[in-house]
């Protein structure tokens, strides 16, 4: 069998253990033993880099028996496969380099895919001093990693005011979308007071992403006017931002207001995605006030309508045997039973007949409360 195709087989004679562990063995011996041979170490090292991630990592291991390899060139190597578990099994051997490897490594930064070798360069730079503490606060308070940005954080430390300047430096000079949801991040995280007047410019921001983190930013920076940004949001061109001020509300418990939302409905009659996550938010809301709101899906347009048609009974059928607590208001009562005809609960069959039990109950009590009064 050629060499070639073993290589590609690799995967299946690895599979092999599965199904006679002492047979798999003998295999395996044999092909440890032919890819051995220097005239195929080319093929191990080519196949270090193939498209299939199983066989990269069989040839891997193929090759740490065959080659004599330090840590410099494993990591080199690993690097050059773009495999990220490759990249994180070597991570560990970054301690083990010289000085001026590890500043090589370093000056290939944007080149390494891998976040947990970053961490480990940037970790062993900063612990032997290889190069400034500002230098490496900075790299790494941009790196595409969550990790690595908080890595950044928690060497400012008390220095909150070094975060901040660098936060704001950044969203008034840079056209970067990137490091400006970086900086929403990091001022969110800090709950930055001081920079709320700058998040709520942003709320009018071109980019729809921007606009979103700076709603979730000034929610987290100052909950008790929630209500109020996610109501001014509410009204954005874009679904993303809409999206978002329902999820916000479905976290917190706030609730949106009926008039905004019907408002928000009549713009978006067309829009297939704003009507299910008002059946989303329903869902996770009051009893009465969710039913409320999803009277509003009989301002969709017909198209709209019959697509949302199965998510709609689905959540009537879940809301009939919700227990039922609190009262409606009469003009949500109004409202809810002009949009729930009989001629409606009468095509919902079971469901319909507890939803109109539902009803008839609380028609009782509001016939009852008005003669008490």
């Amino acid at each position: 069998m050629p060499a070639e195709d073993i290589i590609a087989a690799l995967p299946d004679i690895y599979a092999l253990q599965k199904q006679s562990r002492s047979n798999a063995q003998q295999v395996m011996e044999q092909v440890l033993v032919r890819l051995a041979a220097p005239q195929c170490h080319a093929l191990i090292l080519e196949g270090i880099s193939s498209r299939d991630h199983k066989i990269r990592a069989l040839c891997w291991q193929l090759a740490l028996n065959v080659f004599h390899w330090g840590p410099m060139e494993k990591i080199v190597r690993a690097i050059d496969s773009m495999d990220a578990l490759l990249g994180q099994f070597v991570s560990a051997d970054v301690i083990n380099l010289t000085d001026s490897e590890v500043l090589e490594l370093y000056a290939r930064w944007t080149n390494i895919k891998v976040m947990q070798l970053r961490r480990a360069i940037l970790l062993v730079v900063k612990l032997r001093q290889l190069r400034p503490d500002d230098e490496l606060f900075v790299l790494a308070l941009w790196d595409n990693s969550y990790t690595i940005r908080n890595l950044a954080r928690g060497w400012a430390g008390a220095q909150a005011k070094k975060l901040t300047a660098e936060y704001q430096h950044m969203l008034a000079n840079t056209s970067s979308i990137r490091k400006k949801l970086f900086s929403l991040e990091g001022i969110r995280l800090q709950k930055s007071a001081a920079m709320l007047d700058v998040c709520l410019g942003l709320l009018r921001d071109e980019n729809a992403g921007i606009r979103k983190s700076a709603l979730l930013t000034l929610c987290k920076i100052n909950p008790e006017k929630l209500p109020e940004y996610v109501h001014d949001c509410i009204y954005d061109p874009s679904i993303i931002v809409v999206k978002e001020c329902m999820k916000i509300c479905i976290t917190t418990g706030d609730l949106l207001q009926f008039s905004a939302l019907e408002q928000v409905a009549k713009n978006r009659k067309t829009e297939l995605i704003f009507f299910r996550q008002i059946i989303e938010y329903a869902t996770h809301t009051i009893p009465w006030h969710g039913l409320h709101i999803v009277s509003l899906t009989e301002l969709a347009d017909h198209e709209v309508q019959s697509t949302i048609r199965q998510s709609l009974r689905s959540f009537l059928a879940h809301w009939s045997r919700r227990v039922i607590y609190g009262n409606p208001t009469p003009l949500q009562f109004k409202t809810i039973s002009s949009w729930l005809s009989n001629e409606k609960l009468d095509a919902m069959g079971r469901s319909g007949s507890e939803l109109r039990f539902i009803f008839d109950a609380e028609v009782n009590r509001q016939t009852k409360l008005a003669k008490d009064i």
